[in-house]
């Protein structure tokens, strides 16, 4: 007599039970013998290379690196002149300088004084740029944080003088700042 279990009387008569499936490997074409055929081929024309060629020098380049940016050294006290539509007048700035970085004190007439971190980017070394703290601005409604872009002159690593452009957001330029002039140290 045969022992038939379960599972294989549900198969015999086809109520529901099948196999589960089974893994099928996937045919990897592109990664056969292709490694090593190059390897034999590399062999095969060294081996037939003619000896009495003269060697190939092999053709070696240094690397070369960029050249560091230089920034210009602007620390020290600045007086400009501020023109806008809604506030102008003379100004000062003490600034301090580390490498691109820059920590100026602001007195505009006008506002209230103010501190301020700035650097230099090195796809535009002569620039320097940094935002306000809030400001209360006349004619404006709001506190704003106005963005100062300071122009020195090019490839001058000690500039004397600076023109610049103060934008605010959503506005647009609200100032030129022109006569940019450093006061020179006693």
């Amino acid at each position: 007599m045969n022992h038939i279990n379960m599972q294989t009387l549900m198969r015999k008569l086809g109520l529901g039970v099948r196999n589960s499936a089974k893994r099928v490997p996937q045919n990897r074409r592109g990664w056969g013998s292709e490694t090593e055929e190059l390897e034999n081929r590399a062999l095969l024309s060294a081996a037939n290379c003619d000896m009495s060629d003269p060697p190939v020098t092999a053709h070696v380049a240094r690397v070369t690196h960029k050249a560091a940016v230089q920034f210009p050294a602007i620390a020290g006290n600045w007086t400009f002149q501020v023109n806008g539509e809604t506030f102008s007048g003379p100004g000062t700035a003490d600034i301090a300088q580390t490498g691109r970085k820059t920590l100026s004190d602001i007195h505009i007439e006008g506002l209230a004084d103010f501190t301020s971190k700035g650097r230099f980017k090195r796809h535009t070394p002569s620039t320097l740029t940094f935002r306000t703290p809030p400001l209360d601005i006349p004619g404006f409604p709001i506190r704003v944080r106005l963005t100062v872009s300071l122009n020195f002159p090019t490839n001058d690593l000690n500039p004397t003088t600076f023109t610049g452009a103060v934008k605010a957001p959503f506005v647009g330029t609200v100032a030129t700042i022109t006569n940019g002039a450093k006061v020179p140290s006693p």
